[in-house]
C-alpha cells in the first residue's frame, strides 16, 4: 500500500496533523497484514519551509512502515518525484512487492494516480487533500476519502495483497 503523505496528513509550514480517521484506517490495514508506505513529493523541504525529519517521523507516528521522501523542485527534473517511478522502486526493492501487489491511495491525479498509472498498479483516487475532482483516468477509482479507500482496499483484498 503506497500513500501520498497529503491523504495521510495536513501539511501547513510546519504544522503537521493527521486527517481525522486515518490513524485508525492504517491502523486497520495494518492489523489486516499490509504493510503502509508513504511516498511523497516535498519541495517544502528543499525550501527550507518544511522538516524532513519532523514529516517523516509524523508519518512513522501515524502508523504507517516506512516513508519515501521526494524533496526536489519539479524543476530539477530528479527520477523520484513522483509520477516518476523512483520512490516506487525505492519501495518495491526495500519491501520486495510487485506492481500487481501495490495499490497507490493519493490525492493528486497529476502525481499519485500517473504513478499508479506509470507502475502499472491500482490506483485509489480520494477527494481529500488537495480536492482535486475525480480524474476519469481509466483504472483509478474513485473514493471519498482515505477511510473509504481503506474499506475498498479490505472488501476487495482482505489480505495481503
Amino acid at each position: 500500500m503506497a500513500l501520498s503523505a497529503a491523504t495521510a496528513i495536513s501539511i501547513h509550514s510546519q504544522t503537521l496533523s493527521p486527517i481525522q480517521a486515518v490513524p485508525a484506517a492504517l491502523q486497520q490495514l495494518r492489523e489486516h497484514g499490509l504493510r503502509c508506505l508513504v511516498l511523497t513529493n516535498q519541495t517544502r523541504i528543499a525550501s527550507g519551509e518544511l522538516d524532513e525529519k519532523a514529516l517523516v517521523a509524523s508519518l512513522l507516528a501515524l502508523g504507517v512502515d516506512d516513508v519515501f521522501v521526494c524533496p526536489h523542485p519539479a524543476v530539477v527534473g530528479c527520477n523520484c518525484r513522483k509520477p516518476h517511478l523512483g520512490l516506487f522502486r525505492q519501495a518495491s526493492m526495500r519491501y520486495a512487492f510487485t506492481a500487481q501487489e501495490a495499490v497507490v491511495i493519493g490525492d493528486s491525479n497529476q502525481a499519485d494516480m500517473g504513478l499508479a498509472l506509470a507502475a502499472g498498479c491500482l490506483g485509489l483516487h480520494v477527494a481529500t487533500g488537495r480536492n482535486e475532482p475525480a480524474s476519469g483516468l481509466p483504472g483509478i477509482i474513485e473514493q471519498p476519502d482515505f477511510a473509504a479507500a481503506t474499506n475498498w482496499v479490505l472488501t476487495h483484498y482482505g489480505s495481503p495483497i
